[in-house]
């Protein structure tokens, strides 16, 4: 079996899911350290609109694009857990269509530091 090369937009979807029901909450919001870990949010979100937040399901992922330097924000939901993050950060999944040709564990592994 010989491999086939993809782009990576071909493997990938953004997540436009948000929290417009507001289903989740405060205790729901998360924030990435620069070790790609999730983690429950340091910032203070009393009284911020959580409407406009994206939802996270387990195996999906997230770029914070405001990072710099030699680490990025990527971290990748391997919980059985929802979550909510920021609107300015960005989130991706594997495309259906595509779970047969990349997992995303394997995605994510291969891109730690």
């Amino acid at each position: 079996m010989g491999l086939t090369k993809y782009k990576l937009g071909e493997l990938i979807e953004l997540v436009l899911d948000i929290n417009s029901e507001l289903l989740y909450g405060q205790d729901d919001v998360r924030g990435m350290t620069i070790t790609k870990e999730i983690i429950p949010t340091k910032a203070d979100v009393t009284g911020t609109d959580l409407s406009r937040f994206l939802v996270v399901k387990p195996g999906e992922f997230i770029y914070n694009p405001r990072t710099h330097g030699k680490r990025i924000g990527f971290g990748y939901n391997n919980s059985d857990n929802t979550f909510i993050i920021s609107w300015n950060n960005i989130a991706f999944r594997i495309k259906p269509s595509m779970k047969e040709v990349v997992l995303a564990d394997y995605l994510y592994n291969n891109h730690k530091d």
